[in-house]
């Protein structure tokens, strides 16, 4: 996980040489043998961009459950942006607030004194 967060950091610097540092030793662990040295598997500071990155961190994560965390770093209107061009069954329905997660009912009953806790704008 380390990896595509440095990468992702160093892209967020301006630094697309060093986050492409970053997923290429991702891409030289899990090549198989034959392909460790091909030069086409690795990528160049040129094709770097924060989808590229957050691709390369789906492939390596997969199956970690951290994918909503992943897409809500970089804000509210890129998870926005990423769903509506990634998923068309979401697309008609996913708003900036699904950024945030509804605060369950039981926090806000749990409040015996002093104002209410709050709920997240929009639920």
């Amino acid at each position: 996980e380390v990896y595509p967060l440095a990468a992702e950091a160093g892209q967020g610097l301006g630094n697309t040489a060093e986050a492409g540092q970053h997923i290429n030793v991702l891409r030289v662990r899990a090549a198989a043998p034959e392909y460790k040295s091909d030069p086409r598997m690795m990528v160049t500071a040129g094709q770097i961009d924060l989808d590229f990155i957050m691709d390369e961190r789906e492939r390596e994560l997969a199956g970690e459950f951290n994918r909503w965390y992943d897409l809500v770093r970089p804000g509210a209107q890129f998870f926005v942006d990423r769903g509506k061009k990634y998923n068309p069954h979401a697309s008609a329905n996913v708003q900036v607030k699904h950024a945030l997660r509804p605060i369950p009912q039981s926090q806000g009953d749990g409040v015996l004194k002093g104002p209410k806790y709050p709920q997240n704008p929009g639920y």
